[in-house]
């Protein structure tokens, strides 16, 4: 696989123009098989800076595609899944990204998921409850996200439906995963198509399979 930045000078560059004013405290270091930003990650609340953590942010071969890893490097927050902090840093289930971060800028990564991730340690640290509705871990979170996406309400549903976005081709007299009993084509194919062409699904099991 290719350097992401040699292909792409444009989106390394749309890095660095995002490291200026309150994120002038993280920098580039570019290696010869890697790119990864490292600093002090300010928490903003506007132009005030609640807080700061020490950070490791490291681009992935499929940048922009998929989203970085973060690590906090001070030992800061404790190692934990209900710190949303185990091997890395756990912003959101990860093939999300796909589909909700339409513009895939790195400045839409700070100011969103490192944003609300860190003011949700300060928060846990001052003795309040994590403020963000919670994903499980591993497969049932992934579940989770899909079924959100779909605007399903049970976990069988999704994984109907993950089990239809494998497939390399999505058919639309098929019966819908929801249990409607309808074809495909007249329930929710057209939202399951919209994910089988971002590629949701390989995506998951590419992050399954790194867990």
């Amino acid at each position: 696989m290719g350097n992401w930045w040699l292909d792409q000078p444009e989106t390394l560059e749309d890095i660095r123009r995002t490291l200026v004013g309150h994120y002038a405290s993280l920098s580039v270091v570019e290696e010869s098989d890697s790119i990864e930003v490292r600093g002090s990650f300010p928490v903003l609340d506007g132009d005030d800076v609640l807080d700061r953590y020490d950070v490791l942010i490291r681009f992935p071969p499929t940048y922009p595609d998929d989203p970085p890893e973060v690590w906090e490097t001070a030992g800061r927050i404790p190692r934990s899944a209900d710190r949303h902090n185990s091997e890395t840093a756990c912003l959101f289930v990860p093939f999300e990204w796909r589909i909700r971060r339409r513009d895939l800028t790195f400045r839409t990564f700070l100011d969103d998921g490192m944003r609300g991730y860190f003011l949700g340690q300060s928060l846990t640290e001052l003795g309040h409850d994590w403020p963000y509705g919670e994903r499980a871990h591993g497969t049932e979170g992934m579940l989770q996200a899909l079924a959100d996406l779909l605007a399903v309400d049970d976990l069988e549903a999704a994984r109907g439906a993950m089990l239809m976005l494998l497939k390399p081709v999505i058919k639309g007299h098929w019966d819908c995963f929801c249990g409607s009993g309808a074809r495909l084509r007249k329930c929710h194919g057209q939202k399951l198509r919209a994910l089988h062409h971002a590629g949701t699904a390989q995506s998951a099991m590419r992050t399954r399979r790194q867990s």
